[in-house]
Parts: C-alpha cells; sequence; structure tokens
C-alpha cells in the first residue's frame, strides 16, 4: 500500500496540511518542520499523487514538446537531443509530451486541462494556425527557431549562418556551386538562401550560374538529389547542403559514383550535428546552438507558468558558429 500524506504525519507528529504545506515548500512552514517532513517523506518512500496535486494546483504537469513535423524535414539526432535534454531538464514533477503538429488527431487535443505550457520547435509557415489555437486557448508558449512580435521566441540568425558557411567555399574559389535546399515553406531555408545571395554579391559571383534544387532536409533527398546532378553532368566543383544530413546523403551517392570528396567535389552541411563530426571526411558546417535555445525556451516557459510578470524580450536571436572540417579542398 502507498505512503500517503497522512502516514508522514503520523510519523512525524504533525496535522496533514502541514506535511501538505511542506511538500510544496509553504513559507509558512519553518525550515526544522520542513526538514522533518522531507526526511521523513524520502525515508517512507513517499511518492506525490500527482493526479490529486494537479486538482488541488489546477495544473496538469505537462509541458508539450511539439515539432512542425517529426517525419518531414527533422534531424533525427536533433530530434534527439531536443527530446532528451528536455525530459532531463525539465521539473521533476512535470511529464513530457512529444507531438508532431501534422499528426494531431484534432486541435481540441490542445487544452489548458492537458498542458501547462508548451514549447513549440517550427519548421514552416504550416503551424500558424496551432500557434494561434494554442494563443486562444491561454497556453503558456515559447516559440524555437522563428521570430515573432507577440509571443516569446528563440531564434537563429540564419542569414549569418548561410552567409559564413558559403564564404568557406568562396574563399576557396569555388565559383560553380550546387546548392542543395531545404523546404520552400521554410523560414530558415529563406534566411540563408539571402545569406548566400549576400555572399555570393560580395564576390562577385552570378547566382545563375550556380544550380539550386529543394529538397526536405532528409539524408535520402541529398543522396537523391547529389546522384541526379552527377548523372546529369552538371558542372560544379562544391555541393552546399542546408543541413548536415542532406550532407553527408550528397557525400555517399558520390562515393557510390566513383568521386571523392574532397578531391572531385567539396561539400558543406550546416547544423554542425555530431554525426557531421565523426563522418569520413568530416564535415564543414555550421553549428546552430538548439540545445541552449531549449533551456532558454524551458527557462521562459516556467517563468509564464508560475505567472512571471517581466516581459523582457520577447525575441532572443542566437548566433551561429563555424565549424571546419575537411570536407573542402582549395583550388588553386
Amino acid at each position: 500500500m502507498s505512503v500517503t500524506i497522512k502516514d508522514i504525519a503520523k510519523e512525524v507528529g504533525v496535522s496533514h496540511i502541514t506535511v501538505s504545506r511542506a511538500l510544496n515548500n509553504n513559507p509558512n512552514v519553518t525550515v526544522a518542520t520542513k526538514a522533518k517532513v522531507m526526511e521523513a517523506a524520502k525515508r517512507l518512500h513517499y511518492t506525490p499523487n500527482m493526479n490529486a496535486k494537479s486538482l488541488v494546483l489546477k495544473r496538469s504537469f505537462t509541458i508539450g514538446l511539439f515539432f512542425t513535423s517529426i517525419s518531414n524535414g527533422m534531424s533525427p539526432e536533433i530530434f534527439y537531443q531536443l527530446v532528451e535534454k528536455c525530459n532531463r531538464d525539465v521539473n521533476k514533477d512535470y511529464n513530457i509530451i512529444v507531438k508532431g503538429i501534422d499528426n494531431l488527431n484534432s486541435i481540441n487535443q490542445i487544452a489548458q486541462t492537458n498542458f501547462d505550457g508548451i514549447i513549440l520547435f517550427s519548421q514552416s509557415s504550416k503551424d500558424a494556425s496551432f500557434v494561434q489555437e494554442v494563443k486562444a486557448r491561454n497556453i503558456p508558449l515559447v516559440i524555437i527557431n522563428k521570430q515573432t512580435e507577440d509571443i516569446f521566441s528563440i531564434s537563429f540568425n540564419e542569414q549569418k549562418g548561410g552567409y559564413i558557411i558559403l564564404k568557406e567555399l568562396l574563399k576557396n574559389n569555388h565559383k560553380r556551386i550546387a546548392f542543395l535546399m531545404g523546404n520552400e515553406s521554410s523560414a530558415s531555408t529563406a534566411s540563408r538562401l539571402k545569406g548566400y545571395n549576400k555572399c555570393l554579391e560580395e564576390y562577385a559571383i552570378n547566382a545563375e550560374n550556380c544550380i539550386f534544387r529543394y529538397g526536405d532536409y532528409s539524408y535520402d533527398n541529398g543522396h537523391k538529389i547529389a546522384k541526379a546532378l552527377i548523372k546529369d553532368e552538371e558542372k560544379f566543383t562544391a555541393i552546399c547542403c542546408q543541413n548536415d544530413d542532406m550532407a553527408i546523403g550528397a557525400i555517399k551517392a558520390m562515393k557510390e559514383m566513383g568521386l571523392s570528396v574532397p578531391g572531385n567535389i567539396s561539400v558543406c552541411g550546416y547544423d554542425g550535428t555530431n554525426v557531421a563530426a565523426m563522418f569520413d571526411p568530416s564535415i564543414t558546417t555550421v553549428r546552430r546552438p538548439i540545445l541552449l535555445a531549449l533551456e532558454l525556451a524551458m527557462t521562459k516557459l516556467f517563468d509564464l507558468i508560475n505567472g512571471s510578470t517581466s516581459e523582457g524580450n520577447k525575441n532572443i536571436m542566437l548566433e551561429p558558429e563555424l565549424i571546419d572540417g575537411k570536407s573542402i579542398k582549395h583550388i588553386e
């Protein structure tokens, strides 16, 4: 039979109301009494009844970690890192529910009774209606990977990221470049393209001399597009990929067709994943501080859940970092 607060009260010699207050860190309970209650709870292996606690505090003790899509355009490594960190760092009283918006049976699943707060990792404009529904239900919300005007958000300087990764190719004298782009509907895809165009302009390279192919950020897509480019005998010296998964797929395709990287063709990626660092050759890429973004999002979300009135900066933008690899060759 499970231990109750009445068992702890009997053990310590106080009322069950005092025990309840002590376990919920009520300031009206003395430090000495609180210590006795906590010691007894630990010794008796007390486990809180979360259903009862939810009814008293009117909370679900559930946090939603949502993605625009889990199956489309989500790097497996990044997905795992986000979910693992969320589960590791969240308050131990809370459960985490992970969902893709594209797999929701009904928006009615999103309610205050189901979620105390939601973190959304946005991947495209397709999640706009979801955001509006969450706002309408007054559920605390923080968005990662998108700038917003009226919702707390943590985004990445994608334009700068696109600029600095392409600059690595251009300063190594690559002028004919194939770009393996992400989803056309993704704001990240468009922002990185702006960075590319700025860099091309500074180096006086006509974008019309480059090749642009849109995909879906997946390994399979990178493999497919790279193989098609080579079969079509397109002329290029480098492939600039919009994420590391596409870069790995492209390198795999080239190796299958007897080409070496960077001997025949140079390749760069984006995201700064561990797989890119361990790959052969290691991939020159751009790291987005995604785990830092999640940490900031969780801190802000719990501020909102706990009724913090401090508005602060609603839009935080984090800077990218160039990661050197061995996948780019200098052309003399």
